[in-house]
């Protein structure tokens, strides 16, 4: 029985064959761990958990260079997932959407392309301006690239 069991682990591993990464929870995590590490914010972030559904995200100035298509709109949320997750991070305070003081940081919905990336916007509202994280990721998760733009009021 222990032998017929082998095969069944190495095919489901992390994710399993046909199984949709959580594409907006990786973009998060690798937003707080890789991005926020290299800032060292000196104040909390209010985290909204619920992801948002904005297109016009992609008319702000941009630094990846995709166009987004009819098609790539309609990909919207490849995983299902609804709100993000976070676990002992002492940087952000939860708060429900709308709520909270200033920087806010939230993420929005990830979009599949017709090339076969996903890329997720993170974004952080200061008083006066908002910080667009762009990245991109492969059909497995990978993040593969990432930059910063953004708007000022």
């Amino acid at each position: 029985m222990k032998i017929l069991l082998i095969p069944f682990f190495l095919l489901f591993g992390d994710f399993a064959i046909g199984q949709v990464p959580p594409y907006e929870q990786i973009a998060f995590d690798y937003y707080r761990n890789v991005i926020l590490d290299d800032d060292k914010p000196d104040k909390k972030f209010t985290l909204w958990t619920e992801l948002h559904r904005q297109f016009d995200i992609f008319h702000y100035p941009r630094c990846l260079d995709f166009k987004l298509t009819n098609v790539d709109s309609l990909n919207l949320n490849a995983s299902g997932l609804t709100h993000l997750e976070l676990k002992n991070d002492k940087r952000f305070k939860i708060k429900p959407t709308h709520k909270g003081a200033f920087p806010r940081v939230y993420s929005q919905l990830s979009y599949h392309t017709t090339n076969d990336q996903h890329i997720v916007a993170i974004i952080e509202i200061h008083k006066n301006q908002g910080i667009v994280y762009y990245i991109e990721m492969k059909n497995s998760g990978d993040v593969t690239n990432w930059c910063k733009g953004g708007w000022i009021e």
